[in-house]
């Protein structure tokens, strides 16, 4: 079998899937999610070229081809899985489509734009520093200091021209397009919307049975998190180390949808990424801007 004869097919369920066919369809997506991170980190850490990558892209193809006609979910993972690195990164480039904010090395403080870092000196453009100051108000003056940071680093090009680049970037997933996605998918309004009929339980055994989510779910009188098409999200931090032999930590941001489904891949949407190489000391209120002007 040659890898010309796999066929790319458009990854969709059926018009009108059962439950179990839907569960299937989306846990097949998180495989394929997984395989083709997988093959992302090994190229990075091992600096493989494209065209070794595309080859055992091309490899995996044809393996799933083979084995998805004696495994129905084979098959499903076969028709998500992309045949070749151009469409693998073309479908990655939708999937997640970061937007980048320089940030201060130190105090982590954000900024909304490259401009915002920058400032013209003579006839060159320089870095400016970090404004932020921790506590304002503070009585004695020397804790009203600013940060005073430098925000961005100077690269040199072979050509002789050179340009500034950001220190720290923060990368941000707007919530909107993710949200989308995922209301698109076949019962999952249905799952959300489980929590309704969930027996009452005398103990808390659930963020439902908490007093935060019950005063919520009637507001000033009307339907809240009772009402149709209402969706509750959850904010959470953590932090891991990405690769084996160093002390670095990177933050994700990241946010759980439905009830039963609640800490599964594919209902987790990354919201940021927070740059090591290690943890913030100080508050990181300022990370969370973007998303609450999404709101």
């Amino acid at each position: 079998m040659s890898v010309d004869s796999v066929a790319v097919s458009n990854a969709t369920p059926s018009p009108n899937p059962t439950f179990q066919e839907s569960m299937e369809f989306r846990s097949a997506q998180s495989i394929v999610q997984w395989i083709v991170g997988f093959l992302f980190i090994l190229q990075s850490k091992y600096h493989l070229p494209n065209s070794a990558i595309d080859f055992i892209t091309h490899f995996i193809a044809v393996l799933l081809c083979v084995l998805g006609k004696f495994s129905p979910f084979v098959r499903h993972v076969q028709n998500s899985f992309p045949p070749s690195l151009h469409i693998m990164r073309k479908k990655c480039a939708g999937y997640i489509n970061f937007h980048k904010y320089p940030i201060c090395p130190k105090c982590r403080s954000l900024y909304n734009c490259y401009e915002e870092c920058v400032e013209k000196s003579g006839s060159c453009w320089t870095s400016k520093h970090c404004s932020h100051v921790d506590i304002p108000n503070h009585p004695h003056q020397s804790r009203r200091a600013s940060c005073n940071t430098v925000l961005m680093k100077s690269v040199h090009l072979r050509s002789g021209r050179t340009i500034l680049y950001p220190l720290k970037t923060y990368c941000y997933n707007g919530l909107k397009p993710t949200l989308q996605r995922l209301l698109l998918c076949p019962y999952f309004i249905e799952c959300c919307d489980l929590w309704k009929t969930r027996p009452v339980n005398s103990h808390v055994s659930d963020i439902y049975d908490g007093k935060v989510w019950k005063y919520f779910l009637n507001y000033a009188g009307t339907p809240f998190l009772q009402a149709s098409f209402t969706f509750g999200l959850m904010l959470n931090i953590d932090w891991f180390q990405p690769y084996k032999h160093t002390i670095s930590s990177v933050g994700v941001i990241y946010l759980n949808l439905p009830r039963t489904l609640r800490f599964k891949v594919e209902n987790l949407i990354i919201v940021g990424i927070i740059p090591g190489p290690s943890e913030p000391q100080h508050d990181i209120n300022s990370l969370y801007t973007p998303s609450s002007r999404n709101f």
